[in-house]
């Protein structure tokens, strides 16, 4: 039937019928677990990319300061969207994620003025900005974010 998929084990293919032969349908399969991973390294900068269909997390950035994800579009990872310390998260489009959308762990983030939608869909303890309940986390901040339709 059109839109079935199989994969034959032994020969290590993927089979995909089309729901329309005629469409330029685009079929992506990842085997990233994590598109951009950074330990400790500070004043990464990452503005207007696309960062989709990773496994587990599209952005892990740990132990670090001064990092600044900018007009970015994160979708379809498979899980929590952006992950990290001392991060700013400004003026994204986060969508079509299972889990979480933004999760922070540590001091000092700036969350402000993104786009998220159709996350937490898979998860039951998720939120669309999900903030770490260690009570030493401060000085975060999440305004000016536009939340819908989780």
């Amino acid at each position: 039937m059109p839109g079935e998929w199989f994969v034959d084990q032994p020969w290590g293919q993927l089979l995909y019928w089309p729901v329309d032969e005629g469409n330029t349908t685009v079929l992506t399969a990842s085997i990233l677990d994590t598109v951009i991973s950074a330990y400790d390294v500070e004043n990464l900068v990452f503005s207007g990319i696309r960062i989709e269909s990773a496994r587990s997390i599209a952005v892990h950035l740990f132990r670090g300061v001064g990092h600044q994800i900018v007009n970015c579009d994160v979708s379809c990872s498979g899980s929590s969207a952006i992950c990290g310390v001392g991060t700013t998260i400004r003026k994204n489009h986060v969508h079509s994620d299972p889990d979480s959308a933004i999760c922070l762990f540590g001091n000092e983030h700036l969350v402000e003025q993104n786009q998220i939608h159709h996350v937490c869909r898979e998860a039951d303890d998720s939120a669309a900005v999900h903030l770490s309940h260690d009570p030493n986390y401060r000085s975060n901040v999440i305004r000016k974010n536009h939340i819908h339709d989780l």
